[in-house]
Protein backbone atom coordinates (compact mmCIF):
# COMPACT_ATOMS: atom_id res chain seq x y z
CA UNK A 1 0.00 0.00 0.00
CA UNK A 2 1.77 3.53 -0.88
CA UNK A 3 1.34 5.62 1.96
CA UNK A 4 1.00 9.54 1.89
CA UNK A 5 2.29 11.19 5.17
CA UNK A 6 0.73 14.76 5.99
CA UNK A 7 2.00 16.84 8.88
CA UNK A 8 -0.69 19.76 9.99
CA UNK A 9 1.28 22.76 12.17
CA UNK A 10 -0.62 25.05 15.01
CA UNK A 11 0.76 27.60 12.62
CA UNK A 12 -1.10 26.37 9.62
CA UNK A 13 1.32 25.55 7.62
CA UNK A 14 1.41 21.62 6.15
CA UNK A 15 4.33 19.22 5.57
CA UNK A 16 3.51 16.80 3.29
CA UNK A 17 5.74 13.53 2.24
CA UNK A 18 3.63 11.63 -1.10
CA UNK A 19 4.46 8.66 -2.50
CA UNK A 20 4.00 8.01 -6.46
CA UNK A 21 0.22 7.77 -6.85
CA UNK A 22 -1.55 7.53 -9.73
CA UNK A 23 -5.59 8.18 -10.24
CA UNK A 24 -8.06 5.15 -10.00
CA UNK A 25 -5.83 3.16 -6.79
CA UNK A 26 -8.60 3.43 -4.89
CA UNK A 27 -8.26 1.61 -1.62
CA UNK A 28 -4.63 0.98 -2.16
CA UNK A 29 -3.38 4.43 -0.99
CA UNK A 30 -3.67 5.12 2.78
CA UNK A 31 -3.68 9.01 3.58
CA UNK A 32 -1.42 9.59 7.30
CA UNK A 33 -2.62 12.83 8.80
CA UNK A 34 -1.18 14.30 11.83
CA UNK A 35 -3.35 16.11 13.82
CA UNK A 36 -1.71 19.55 14.99
CA UNK A 37 -1.81 20.29 19.07
CA UNK A 38 -5.04 22.58 18.99
CA UNK A 39 -7.06 19.48 17.41
CA UNK A 40 -6.02 16.52 19.26
CA UNK A 41 -7.85 17.02 22.67
CA UNK A 42 -11.20 18.14 23.92
CA UNK A 43 -12.91 16.93 20.57
CA UNK A 44 -15.22 13.14 20.12
CA UNK A 45 -14.56 12.58 16.50
CA UNK A 46 -12.96 13.75 13.41
CA UNK A 47 -14.24 13.79 9.51
CA UNK A 48 -11.92 14.53 6.35
CA UNK A 49 -13.31 16.55 3.59
CA UNK A 50 -12.09 16.60 0.51
CA UNK A 51 -12.88 18.34 -2.71
CA UNK A 52 -11.64 16.35 -5.80
CA UNK A 53 -10.97 19.00 -8.65
CA UNK A 54 -11.13 22.22 -6.17
CA UNK A 55 -14.72 22.42 -7.48
CA UNK A 56 -16.49 22.96 -4.36
CA UNK A 57 -18.38 19.45 -4.39
CA UNK A 58 -17.27 18.56 -0.66
CA UNK A 59 -17.06 14.96 -0.80
CA UNK A 60 -16.76 13.83 3.18
CA UNK A 61 -15.37 10.52 5.10
CA UNK A 62 -16.62 10.34 9.13
CA UNK A 63 -17.20 10.10 11.92
CA UNK A 64 -13.52 9.57 12.75
CA UNK A 65 -13.09 7.60 16.20
CA UNK A 66 -10.24 5.99 18.16
CA UNK A 67 -9.73 2.67 16.83
CA UNK A 68 -7.29 0.38 14.51
CA UNK A 69 -9.57 -0.70 11.86
CA UNK A 70 -12.11 0.48 9.22
CA UNK A 71 -11.74 3.24 6.08
CA UNK A 72 -10.50 5.39 8.37
CA UNK A 73 -9.22 5.69 12.16
CA UNK A 74 -7.25 7.54 14.39
CA UNK A 75 -4.20 7.09 16.71
CA UNK A 76 -2.10 8.73 18.86
CA UNK A 77 -2.98 12.09 16.98
CA UNK A 78 -2.66 10.59 13.43
CA UNK A 79 -6.01 10.11 11.43
CA UNK A 80 -5.48 6.66 9.18
CA UNK A 81 -7.84 6.46 5.65
CA UNK A 82 -8.02 4.28 2.76
CA UNK A 83 -9.13 6.40 0.02
CA UNK A 84 -11.72 5.47 -1.74
CA UNK A 85 -11.92 5.74 -6.25
CA UNK A 86 -14.48 8.85 -5.57
CA UNK A 87 -11.21 10.60 -4.55
CA UNK A 88 -8.51 9.32 -6.60
CA UNK A 89 -9.97 9.30 -9.84
CA UNK A 90 -9.46 13.34 -9.72
CA UNK A 91 -5.93 14.11 -10.91
CA UNK A 92 -5.77 16.20 -7.31
CA UNK A 93 -8.03 16.91 -5.03
CA UNK A 94 -7.87 19.52 -2.08
CA UNK A 95 -8.62 18.20 2.05
CA UNK A 96 -9.17 19.55 5.46
CA UNK A 97 -10.11 17.85 8.91
CA UNK A 98 -12.82 18.94 10.98
CA UNK A 99 -12.76 18.15 14.55
CA UNK A 100 -16.24 17.62 16.31
CA UNK A 101 -17.05 18.12 19.84
CA UNK A 102 -20.60 17.09 20.97
CA UNK A 103 -22.81 17.86 24.52
CA UNK A 104 -25.62 15.24 24.81
CA UNK A 105 -25.51 14.03 21.28
CA UNK A 106 -25.72 17.74 19.76
CA UNK A 107 -22.48 19.27 18.27
CA UNK A 108 -21.34 22.07 19.86
CA UNK A 109 -17.95 22.72 17.88
CA UNK A 110 -16.36 22.34 14.45
CA UNK A 111 -12.84 23.44 14.07
CA UNK A 112 -10.88 23.38 11.06
CA UNK A 113 -7.58 22.65 9.86
CA UNK A 114 -5.83 24.43 7.24
CA UNK A 115 -6.46 22.56 4.08
CA UNK A 116 -3.91 20.68 1.51
CA UNK A 117 -4.01 19.34 -2.02
CA UNK A 118 -3.40 15.76 -2.92
CA UNK A 119 -2.11 14.92 -6.38
CA UNK A 120 -2.81 11.66 -8.57
CA UNK A 121 -0.87 11.28 -11.69
CA UNK A 122 -2.31 10.00 -14.71
CA UNK A 123 -1.64 6.38 -15.28
CA UNK A 124 -1.76 4.09 -18.88
CA UNK A 125 -3.67 1.72 -17.26
CA UNK A 126 -7.80 2.59 -16.80
CA UNK A 127 -10.18 4.93 -18.41
CA UNK A 128 -8.67 3.93 -22.11
CA UNK A 129 -9.37 0.03 -21.50
CA UNK A 130 -12.82 -0.30 -22.77
CA UNK A 131 -11.79 1.16 -26.19
CA UNK A 132 -12.80 -0.64 -29.24
CA UNK A 133 -10.68 -2.50 -31.18
CA UNK A 134 -12.41 -0.81 -34.27
CA UNK A 135 -11.95 2.43 -33.39
CA UNK A 136 -8.32 1.63 -32.60
CA UNK A 137 -7.77 0.50 -36.72
CA UNK A 138 -8.91 3.36 -37.62
CA UNK A 139 -7.55 6.25 -35.62
CA UNK A 140 -4.95 7.35 -38.75
CA UNK A 141 -7.44 7.45 -41.21
CA UNK A 142 -10.00 9.90 -38.88
CA UNK A 143 -6.55 12.03 -38.46
CA UNK A 144 -6.01 12.05 -42.34
CA UNK A 145 -8.97 13.11 -42.59
CA UNK A 146 -8.74 15.61 -40.03
CA UNK A 147 -5.62 17.07 -41.48
CA UNK A 148 -7.35 17.32 -44.99
CA UNK A 149 -10.11 19.31 -43.15
CA UNK A 150 -7.90 21.73 -41.62
CA UNK A 151 -6.08 22.41 -45.23
CA UNK A 152 -9.93 23.25 -46.50
CA UNK A 153 -10.34 25.87 -43.64
CA UNK A 154 -6.84 27.51 -43.89
CA UNK A 155 -8.33 27.91 -47.73
CA UNK A 156 -11.49 29.27 -46.49
CA UNK A 157 -9.59 31.59 -44.07
CA UNK A 158 -6.99 33.25 -46.98
CA UNK A 159 -9.75 33.31 -49.56
CA UNK A 160 -10.79 36.99 -50.42
CA UNK A 161 -13.68 37.87 -51.73
CA UNK A 162 -14.26 41.15 -53.23
CA UNK A 163 -17.23 43.09 -52.59
CA UNK A 164 -20.31 43.59 -53.74
CA UNK A 165 -22.49 46.63 -54.70
CA UNK A 166 -23.26 48.80 -51.99
CA UNK A 167 -27.29 49.21 -51.67
CA UNK A 168 -28.98 52.03 -50.17
CA UNK A 169 -28.16 53.50 -46.55
CA UNK A 170 -31.36 52.54 -44.27
CA UNK A 171 -33.08 54.82 -42.06
CA UNK A 172 -31.19 56.20 -38.60
CA UNK A 173 -32.71 54.22 -35.64
CA UNK A 174 -33.94 56.30 -32.71
CA UNK A 175 -31.50 57.60 -30.04
CA UNK A 176 -30.81 55.83 -26.67
CA UNK A 177 -30.71 57.51 -23.42
CA UNK A 178 -27.24 59.02 -22.67
CA UNK A 179 -25.38 57.03 -19.84
CA UNK A 180 -23.31 58.53 -16.95
CA UNK A 181 -20.03 59.19 -17.04
CA UNK A 182 -17.26 57.62 -15.45
CA UNK A 183 -16.05 54.12 -15.07
CA UNK A 184 -17.49 50.97 -15.40
CA UNK A 185 -19.28 49.80 -11.89
CA UNK A 186 -22.30 49.23 -10.91
CA UNK A 187 -24.77 49.81 -8.08
CA UNK A 188 -24.33 46.97 -5.37
CA UNK A 189 -26.52 44.15 -6.03
CA UNK A 190 -27.16 43.27 -2.27
CA UNK A 191 -26.77 45.88 0.79
CA UNK A 192 -25.34 42.82 2.89
CA UNK A 193 -21.95 42.58 1.54
CA UNK A 194 -21.35 39.22 2.93
CA UNK A 195 -23.33 38.07 -0.43
CA UNK A 196 -21.88 39.60 -3.00
CA UNK A 197 -19.93 36.72 -4.62
CA UNK A 198 -19.48 37.35 -8.30
CA UNK A 199 -17.08 39.54 -9.91
CA UNK A 200 -17.29 42.59 -10.71
CA UNK A 201 -16.56 46.63 -9.40
CA UNK A 202 -19.68 47.72 -7.33
CA UNK A 203 -20.59 51.32 -6.40
CA UNK A 204 -22.07 50.96 -2.56
CA UNK A 205 -24.26 54.32 -2.16
CA UNK A 206 -26.41 52.86 0.13
CA UNK A 207 -26.34 51.46 3.61
CA UNK A 208 -25.25 48.00 3.87
CA UNK A 209 -24.68 45.47 6.14
CA UNK A 210 -21.24 43.50 7.13
CA UNK A 211 -18.86 46.91 5.77
CA UNK A 212 -16.04 47.68 7.29
CA UNK A 213 -17.39 51.20 8.13
CA UNK A 214 -20.31 52.34 8.13
CA UNK A 215 -21.99 53.38 4.29
CA UNK A 216 -25.11 56.29 3.70
CA UNK A 217 -24.40 57.02 0.04
CA UNK A 218 -23.62 60.79 1.06
CA UNK A 219 -20.55 62.18 -0.50
CA UNK A 220 -18.46 61.27 2.67
CA UNK A 221 -20.06 57.93 3.62
CA UNK A 222 -20.24 55.81 0.11
CA UNK A 223 -17.61 53.54 -1.18
CA UNK A 224 -16.18 50.76 -4.08
CA UNK A 225 -16.31 47.42 -3.56
CA UNK A 226 -14.48 45.15 -5.59
CA UNK A 227 -14.37 41.08 -5.87
CA UNK A 228 -11.95 39.10 -7.41
CA UNK A 229 -12.84 34.89 -7.70
CA UNK A 230 -10.07 32.76 -7.46
CA UNK A 231 -12.12 29.69 -7.59
CA UNK A 232 -15.44 29.20 -7.00
CA UNK A 233 -15.42 28.66 -3.19
CA UNK A 234 -12.77 31.47 -2.95
CA UNK A 235 -11.92 34.69 -3.20
CA UNK A 236 -11.15 38.00 -1.96
CA UNK A 237 -13.30 41.73 -1.24
CA UNK A 238 -11.81 45.00 -1.40
CA UNK A 239 -13.38 48.11 -0.17
CA UNK A 240 -12.40 51.61 -0.72
CA UNK A 241 -14.32 54.16 1.42
CA UNK A 242 -14.61 57.65 0.24
CA UNK A 243 -12.51 58.65 3.67
CA UNK A 244 -9.70 57.24 2.47
CA UNK A 245 -9.37 54.29 3.85
CA UNK A 246 -9.46 50.49 2.20
CA UNK A 247 -10.12 47.48 3.92
CA UNK A 248 -10.18 43.64 2.63
CA UNK A 249 -11.21 40.05 3.66
CA UNK A 250 -11.34 36.75 1.70
CA UNK A 251 -13.94 34.01 0.88
CA UNK A 252 -13.40 30.79 1.90
CA UNK A 253 -15.93 27.61 1.59
CA UNK A 254 -18.61 28.82 3.70
CA UNK A 255 -17.41 32.07 5.38
CA UNK A 256 -15.57 35.18 5.35
CA UNK A 257 -12.69 35.83 7.48
CA UNK A 258 -12.23 39.18 9.55
CA UNK A 259 -12.18 42.92 7.58
CA UNK A 260 -8.63 43.89 7.81
CA UNK A 261 -7.20 47.93 7.17
CA UNK A 262 -4.73 48.23 4.52
CA UNK A 263 -2.31 51.08 5.95
CA UNK A 264 -1.98 53.78 3.33
CA UNK A 265 1.35 56.25 3.42
CA UNK A 266 1.71 59.90 1.84
CA UNK A 267 3.93 60.68 -1.06
CA UNK A 268 7.50 60.16 0.24
CA UNK A 269 6.91 57.61 2.67
CA UNK A 270 4.92 60.00 5.48
CA UNK A 271 2.43 58.52 7.75
CA UNK A 272 -1.23 59.52 7.04
CA UNK A 273 -3.28 60.82 10.27
CA UNK A 274 -6.41 58.96 9.66
CA UNK A 275 -9.70 60.99 9.67
CA UNK A 276 -11.70 60.46 11.78
CA UNK A 277 -9.42 58.92 14.10
CA UNK A 278 -12.41 57.37 15.53
CA UNK A 279 -10.88 57.16 19.53
CA UNK A 280 -13.57 57.88 21.86
CA UNK A 281 -13.95 60.11 25.06
CA UNK A 282 -16.25 58.62 28.20
CA UNK A 283 -17.84 60.58 30.17
CA UNK A 284 -17.12 64.38 30.40
CA UNK A 285 -13.68 63.88 29.24
CA UNK A 286 -13.40 65.80 25.48
CA UNK A 287 -10.73 66.10 22.52
CA UNK A 288 -8.92 69.36 23.04
CA UNK A 289 -9.84 71.76 20.10
CA UNK A 290 -9.67 68.60 17.86
CA UNK A 291 -6.17 67.82 18.30
CA UNK A 292 -5.87 64.53 18.66
CA UNK A 293 -4.33 62.19 16.05
CA UNK A 294 -4.02 58.59 15.34
CA UNK A 295 -2.05 56.93 12.44
CA UNK A 296 -0.39 53.29 11.87
CA UNK A 297 2.21 52.62 9.46
CA UNK A 298 2.66 49.71 6.90
CA UNK A 299 4.70 47.84 9.85
CA UNK A 300 2.80 47.78 12.36
CA UNK A 301 3.73 50.70 14.47
CA UNK A 302 0.73 53.52 15.87
CA UNK A 303 1.28 56.97 16.49
CA UNK A 304 -0.59 58.77 19.16
CA UNK A 305 -0.91 61.67 19.75
CA UNK A 306 -3.76 62.51 22.49
CA UNK A 307 -4.95 66.03 24.01
CA UNK A 308 -7.34 65.70 26.06
CA UNK A 309 -9.41 67.60 28.82
CA UNK A 310 -12.32 67.39 30.86
CA UNK A 311 -15.64 69.06 31.45
CA UNK A 312 -16.70 71.03 29.00
CA UNK A 313 -14.88 73.18 26.08
CA UNK A 314 -16.33 76.31 28.04
CA UNK A 315 -15.90 75.63 31.32
CA UNK A 316 -12.97 73.19 31.99
CA UNK A 317 -12.36 71.05 34.74
CA UNK A 318 -9.91 69.70 37.17
CA UNK A 319 -8.60 66.36 36.81
CA UNK A 320 -8.72 63.87 39.96
CA UNK A 321 -5.86 63.41 41.95
CA UNK A 322 -6.47 60.81 43.64
CA UNK A 323 -8.12 57.17 44.36
CA UNK A 324 -7.78 54.90 41.20
CA UNK A 325 -6.65 55.03 37.37
CA UNK A 326 -9.54 56.68 35.24
CA UNK A 327 -9.93 56.21 31.60
CA UNK A 328 -10.10 59.46 29.34
CA UNK A 329 -10.34 57.68 25.71
CA UNK A 330 -10.62 54.69 24.24
CA UNK A 331 -8.58 53.31 21.41
CA UNK A 332 -10.37 51.47 18.06
CA UNK A 333 -9.96 47.97 17.27
CA UNK A 334 -6.53 47.49 15.45
CA UNK A 335 -5.02 50.15 17.08
CA UNK A 336 -4.34 48.08 20.51
CA UNK A 337 -1.69 46.65 21.78
CA UNK A 338 -1.40 42.68 22.15
CA UNK A 339 -0.53 43.27 26.03
CA UNK A 340 -0.79 46.05 28.47
CA UNK A 341 1.98 48.58 27.67
CA UNK A 342 2.44 51.67 30.53
CA UNK A 343 3.61 55.12 28.94
CA UNK A 344 4.02 58.85 30.93
CA UNK A 345 2.12 61.93 29.57
CA UNK A 346 2.00 65.65 30.84
CA UNK A 347 0.15 67.24 33.14
CA UNK A 348 -0.78 70.97 32.14
CA UNK A 349 -2.65 73.95 33.14
CA UNK A 350 -4.41 74.82 30.58
CA UNK A 351 -7.40 77.56 31.65
CA UNK A 352 -9.27 77.25 27.57
CA UNK A 353 -9.01 74.42 24.59
CA UNK A 354 -6.69 77.18 22.76
CA UNK A 355 -4.76 78.30 25.89
CA UNK A 356 -0.93 76.79 25.81
CA UNK A 357 -0.73 76.39 29.51
CA UNK A 358 2.81 75.18 30.85
CA UNK A 359 3.84 71.67 31.89
CA UNK A 360 2.75 70.99 35.34
CA UNK A 361 4.01 67.21 35.87
CA UNK A 362 5.90 65.94 32.61
CA UNK A 363 5.96 62.25 33.93
CA UNK A 364 1.92 60.93 34.65
CA UNK A 365 1.43 57.33 34.61
CA UNK A 366 -0.04 56.40 31.52
CA UNK A 367 -1.54 52.49 30.43
CA UNK A 368 -2.92 51.27 27.78
CA UNK A 369 -4.95 48.12 28.39
CA UNK A 370 -5.27 45.19 26.11
CA UNK A 371 -8.95 46.83 25.02
CA UNK A 372 -7.75 49.84 23.81
CA UNK A 373 -8.95 52.12 27.12
CA UNK A 374 -6.52 54.70 28.30
CA UNK A 375 -6.38 55.39 32.18
CA UNK A 376 -4.23 58.22 33.80
CA UNK A 377 -3.06 57.29 37.40
CA UNK A 378 -4.30 59.84 39.74
CA UNK A 379 -1.49 62.17 41.29
CA UNK A 380 -1.60 65.55 43.55
CA UNK A 381 -0.84 67.44 40.55
CA UNK A 382 -2.91 70.68 41.74
CA UNK A 383 -4.55 72.84 38.96
CA UNK A 384 -4.10 70.05 35.89
CA UNK A 385 -6.99 70.82 33.55
CA UNK A 386 -5.32 69.40 30.91
CA UNK A 387 -3.42 65.97 29.50
CA UNK A 388 -1.50 65.50 26.82
CA UNK A 389 0.15 62.11 25.21
CA UNK A 390 2.41 61.21 22.03
CA UNK A 391 3.55 57.75 21.68
CA UNK A 392 4.26 55.16 19.19
CA UNK A 393 3.89 51.62 19.74
CA UNK A 394 3.73 47.81 17.50
CA UNK A 395 0.87 46.15 17.34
Amino acid sequence: MRIIRVVLRDDETVQQEQAATYMGEHRAVQLQVTLPQRLRSGFDYYTLSFDPMDKGNRVPIGNIYPGSAGIAYTQNGVIFCDLPQLITNASFVRVQVEAHRQVQGQCVTVAKSASFVLEFEQGIAGQGETLHTFALGHINQLMAQLDSARGIFDDIDNLVIPPGPQGPQGPQGPVGPTGPTGGTSIDVPNTNLNEVRAEGIYRVAVATTNAPVATTGSAGNSAILIYYASTVNRGTQLFYHNNGRIFSRAWHNTSWTTWREIPTAAIGGGVEWITPHRITFPGNYFDRDNLTRLSRDPFGMVYLHLSVMRGTPEAPELFPNSGNAFTVATLPEGFRPHTQMVFAGAYLNRTSVTASGTILNPSIPVRITMAGAIQIMPTATANARAFDLCIAYRV
